[in-house]
């Protein structure tokens, strides 16, 4: 099965790729699994680093226009054509 994935602000400029899936059943830690393994060795550390820190999510995930919270990425499944963003949560202020 084919996902596609946005990834935004992790790298110097948005990237979709297109991620291949074997198997009938896939859910988005399998996609981010996927993701991690087809990065260059730099870019897959950085990508790791901004996922989590410490068990707090730092990144959001939206698949199909519904954000999926870190805790359901083990059970929230995907299907072939299925779309999702991938982008950092940001902090701050001042």
């Amino acid at each position: 099965m084919k996902i596609n994935v946005s990834l935004l602000s992790f790298l110097p400029k948005p990237r979709d790729i297109s991620i291949t899936l074997e198997g009938g059943e896939a859910t988005i830690e399998d996609v981010m699994g996927k993701i991690m393994e087809e990065m260059e060795e730099a870019v897959r550390e950085r990508f790791s680093r901004a996922l989590e820190h410490e068990g707090i999510p730092l990144c959001m995930i939206i698949a199909n226009g519904i954000t999926i919270p870190r805790e359901r990425w083990r059970e929230h499944h995907v299907k072939d054509g299925d779309s999702i963003v991938i982008l950092p949560l940001l902090v701050g202020g001042g």
